[in-house]
């Protein structure tokens, strides 16, 4: 017998992609004796989420997302970072666009966009 797949929120599908998002820069790059990393926003950066709904697979995209990680203090010559003292992540709500203007108006609706536009 079949097993369906549970449909994941959209909420828990942007923390899990910011998530992965923050991995790849994370090791995506080197960071030369500095503690900071910022992605600020920009047309190049964009964020994809998707997931499976048990009617079809969907996907979103969002430009311009804006990132921040402090990596604390790094010794001159050091490119790895020892620990993470914190992390920003934001995208414009309603910058995230499917294929299907249907769909972008369900979803600002489920993630409250117009209450929460970030």
């Amino acid at each position: 017998m079949k097993k369906m797949l549970q449909f994941i929120p959209i909420n828990s599908a942007l923390k899990y992609i910011s998530s992965l998002l923050f991995v790849s820069l994370l090791f995506g790059s080197q960071l030369y004796a500095q503690g900071t990393y910022k992605l600020n926003g920009s047309k190049e950066n964009v964020v994809k989420v998707s997931g499976k709904s048990n009617v079809h697979d969907w996907a979103m995209t969002a430009q311009n997302p804006i990132c921040e990680a402090d990596f604390g203090e790094l010794s001159a010559g050091e490119n790895t970072p020892k620990s993470l003292t914190s992390l920003s992540f934001s995208v414009n709500a309603k910058s995230l666009k499917s294929e299907h203007s249907s769909m972008d108006t369900r979803t600002y609706k489920v993630i409250k966009a117009d209450e929460f536009p970030k």
